[in-house]
Order: structure tokens, then sequence, then C-alpha cells
């Protein structure tokens, strides 16, 4: 037996002793530096040449959020916040959701992941010029008439064009 396989042991004050570890673990999944290697996209050649796979199902996911959703950090928090406590009913249609993708076929499974990925709006509202000045306008109106004298405020500008 090589001296750095050998267990290491330790002596309590009754003189047993107890095998702490044998050696260290190898994790297939780490590298050398010890970091888990990162996944590359997986691409799909079926859809039109190299279209981003939609990630695998993970009812985990969903199980963990429906079990944090229950904690009563977040109950305490959605109270604090909002004045009520949360009923999780999103988080339940998630999970349930989630379980039932899980019977379907694999194909139909990423068409409809695909499908829910297009249909998801867009983070930002993109707006021409004008509609930005008039939704600016909507929006901070009232915080520009109270930081200046109300008559003094510059009223929005007409709709056509910066003049």
């Amino acid at each position: 037996m090589d001296p750095a396989e050998k267990p290491k042991t330790t002596s309590a004050a009754g003189g047993s002793s107890r095998v702490i570890s044998k050696e260290p673990e190898k994790n297939p999944e780490r590298t050398s530096a010890g970091t888990v290697p990162e996944e590359k996209p997986q691409t799909s050649s079926a859809g039109g040449g190299g279209t981003l796979k939609p990630p695998p199902l993970d009812c985990i996911k969903c199980f963990d959020a429906l079990w944090f959703c229950y904690s009563p950090f977040h109950q305490m928090q959605q109270y604090y916040r909002y004045g009520d406590f949360d009923s999780c009913f999103s988080k339940w249609g998630a999970l349930v959701d989630c379980l039932s993708l899980k019977t379907k076929r694999k194909a139909d499974v990423e068409k409809i992941l695909i499908e829910r990925e297009k249909a998801k709006p867009h983070i930002w509202t993109y707006r021409t010029v004008d509609e930005a000045i008039e939704n600016w306008w909507r929006m901070y109106k009232h915080k520009v008439m109270l930081s200046k004298r109300g008559d003094s405020a510059v009223p929005p500008p007409k709709s056509g064009g910066v003049s």
C-alpha cells in the first residue's frame, strides 16, 4: 500500500481510533484545477442549422422554488413587502406543468419549449424618438412638476418632432 493511500486516523482520549478518509475522492466531472467544466450550448442540426436547443427539463428547480416559497423567510419577506403572504400558486403551476411535460415525447417537448421562448415578451420596449418622449413625460411629468415650481415647469414637447 502506497503511503499516500494510507487511511488517515485520529485517536480519541480512550485510545480508540477511527478512519477519517481513505484517499481523496476523484470527481470525474471536475477538472484538475478543481472547477466544474463549463457546458457548451447544444445545437440542433435539424432545426435550420445551428439553432440552440432549449435546456433539458429539470423539475427539481420547480420543486426547489416551491419549497422555498413555503419557507418562513420567503413568507415573512412577502408579508413585509406587500402586506400579505404568498400563496405559491404560480410555483405549483410551474411544477405541475413541468411534470406534465415529462410525460410527452421529447420532440413535442422541444417544440413546446421553443414556442414558449418565442412567445415571451422582450425585456425592452422599442420606441421611436417621439414615442419615447411621450412615454417619458407620461411617466415622469409629476416629478418634474413637483421638483420645479408649478408654473415654471417646461411642458412636454408636441408630437411631430423636436423644435
